[in-house]
């Protein structure tokens, strides 16, 4: 896999994982926030229902009447309804033997009620079930009146919440999906305008590898790639400088070694012609005398180039 490419795959998988985990924090968190004051508000708004029943129980302490206190739990709990159309709250009113005083329910309530296990008088609990597709909360509060025991249960519909954040989600992936191709293409444009200047000192290397050994990288940055091209073109004049140093003592060997055969030769070439000579004239001293004398200098010269060139050796 090319450089570029790595840098490329690497630093969108990590802007990926970033950005993914940031914004999902940031939705949790906006999220939380909005719940716990969706929460507030309900707990505020069951708050004003119990208010309003304190403030009358003086009144119902007076006339002790059971068919009374029912009447005014459901005007009251009816005012409150009447006052929150748009607010899609739920207010269900029942005594201990469970029976219903007032209910606006458009939905049965659940059997299994764990809010109101153990629950003391004007102890509020709440607690959220997902009904159908619908995410309510239920807050539930024990009233005593006149020695007897009401169960209040506020709900209020949380959807509307909870598909905030789904909204949120959508709209970050789509976010998400753009963010991350656009700034794949800018990685790699990026990465492989840094990686440019490795090619070319790529490509310089596979020429002077090829022989020529003249060529350098064209790059001027002052960066660590502009200081190491500064150093690849040392390292090329040193590797030229010591071609050049090989190459002209292999011509200067080369001279010498023609210079040294061509000196053996002629010495050889005198004595092989005076002893051919020699063996085929007829005898006469001084001409022996002279073609042995030819060949004893010659053979001394030969001795002498033979020591010069141990000398050298």
């Amino acid at each position: 896999m090319k450089f570029w490419l790595k840098i490329g795959l690497f630093s969108l998988l990590a802007f990926f994982v970033v950005f993914n985990a940031a914004s999902v924090m940031v939705i949790e968190r906006n999220h939380s926030k909005l719940l716990q004051q969706s929460i507030d508000n309900a707990l505020n708004e069951q708050s004003s229902i119990l208010s309003s029943i304190n403030a009358i129980v003086p009144v119902l302490q007076i006339y002790d009447s059971i068919d009374y206190e029912k009447s005014v739990l459901s005007q009251i709990a009816g005012a409150f309804v009447s006052k929150n159309t748009d607010a899609l709250a739920f207010v269900h009113i029942a005594n201990d033997n469970r029976d219903v005083i007032y209910s606006n329910l458009t939905f049965p309530m659940p059997a299994e009620r764990a809010e109101m296990t153990d629950l003391a008088a004007d102890e509020v609990r709440y607690v959220l079930r997902d009904i159908g597709d619908r995410t309510l909360l239920f807050a539930a509060n024990r009233k005593q009146v006149n020695g007897k025991a009401y169960e209040l249960t506020y709900v209020k519909d949380f959807t509307a919440v909870y598909a905030e954040r789904t909204d949120q989600i959508g709209f970050f992936l789509q976010v998400d999906a753009a963010a991350c191709l656009l700034y794949m293409v800018a990685m790699f444009l990026i990465s492989r305008g840094l990686t440019k200047p490795i090619d070319r000192m790529v490509r310089t290397a596979r020429r002077i590898a090829g022989g020529d050994f003249s060529d350098r990288v064209a790059l001027r940055s002052k960066d660590e790639l502009g200081v190491l091209a500064s150093n690849f073109n040392e390292m090329a004049a040193v590797v030229e400088s010591k071609i050049n140093e090989l190459e002209l003592n292999n011509r200067e060997k080369q001279r010498f070694i023609d210079n040294i055969a061509h000196e053996l030769k002629t010495p050889l070439t005198s004595i092989i012609a005076y002893a051919e000579y020699l063996r085929v004239t007829k005898y006469e001293e001084r001409t022996f005398y002279d073609g042995l004398a030819v060949i004893h200098s010659e053979a001394r010269r030969l001795e002498a180039l033979s020591s010069k060139l141990m000398e050298l050796i």
